[in-house]
């Protein structure tokens, strides 16, 4: 048992730096399926979603460092990256922007605010190194943050004096040039940053689409929350001739993934009608079971 134990945890650890169209990426995407089913707040899940996006991010700038990014394979696994930043940075930021209108904790607001931060600074680093097959999803990405950021900046707004040191970033029309300042404490006033509040931007969904042979991303809450007490939980693996099956069971919650030889698919379930799901191709090898509180130490 200790062997099989430790195999499955050496198996999450190395997929965590796995890509799009590695072998261990569907497993990758598992285990964060399995971190977002057991979040128990608004906060916690958009904070989990947050890291995801992050990690979609760095995914993309890793393929485009060590790939030829005019072939059709790179263009198609970076567009599974930027799909699921997309996607995560749109439902995350929606979260924490609920979370602060439940409870108005300053905190929740600097999260995001670092957040969109970070990625509008390295997507402007990396967008001119992007393929223009991908200039449509970029766009996409850039309306996710500057939504983002314009609900921010009202969030900043109504919070007044106790989120003055919290900066609002700079969105695509301003550039990453411009240094973010405070929010402006009362009502209706511009920030330093010349982003404005009142233009109407769409909200960004929480799900992401297929590409032709890439991969397919998405989560929702649902309303839902998983127990505080997750129980038994346990993440199994097993592997076959043909491929390897992963499935976690955390009453009420579960997640599970089937990889081939003709692709992979990866899903999780939250009570409420929240869940994710993922699509890839390609076949890791390996049987083990392990329970998820391990999964916290990779």
């Amino acid at each position: 048992m200790g062997v099989l134990v430790a195999a499955c945890v050496a198996v999450v650890v190395a997929s965590s730096g796995a890509l799009p169209g590695d072998p261990l990426y569907a497993v990758k995407r598992a285990a964060e399926a399995v971190q977002l089913s057991l979040a128990s707040s608004d906060a916690s899940r958009g904070d989990a979603l947050l890291r995801s996006a992050t990690t979609r991010l760095g995914e993309a700038e890793e393929l485009v460092a060590r790939s030829e990014t005019g072939s059709p394979d790179t263009v198609r696994h970076l567009d599974v990256a930027l799909s699921g930043l997309q996607s995560e940075a749109g439902s995350g930021s929606a979260l924490l922007l609920r979370a602060y209108q439940d409870d108005r904790r300053p905190a929740v607001l600097a999260r995001l605010s670092d957040f969109l931060l970070d990625t509008r600074l390295r997507m402007d680093a990396l967008e001119p190194r992007l393929p223009s097959a991908l200039d449509g999803r970029v766009q996409g990405i850039d309306r996710a943050l500057d939504g983002a950021t314009q609900r921010l900046a009202i969030a900043l707004q109504q919070c007044g004096p106790a989120c003055a040191s919290i900066q609002v970033p700079p969105t695509a029309e301003t550039g990453s040039g411009t240094t973010p300042g405070p929010v402006a404490a009362t009502e209706g006033t511009a920030s330093s940053t010349g982003t404005g509040v009142g233009r109407s931007t769409p909200a960004p969904t929480a799900a992401a689409g297929s590409t032709p042979g890439g991969a397919a991303a998405g989560a929702t809450s649902g309303g839902s929350s998983a127990p505080e007490s997750t129980g038994g939980a346990q993440l199994g693996v097993t592997a076959g001739g043909d491929g390897v099956d992963a499935g976690v069971a955390v009453p009420p919650a579960s997640a599970g993934a089937s990889v081939g030889t003709d692709g992979a698919s990866v899903g999780a379930s939250l009570p409420g009608g929240g869940g994710a799901s993922i699509v890839v191709g390609s076949s890791p090898t390996v049987s083990a079971c392990v329970p998820v509180p391990l999964l916290h130490t990779c």
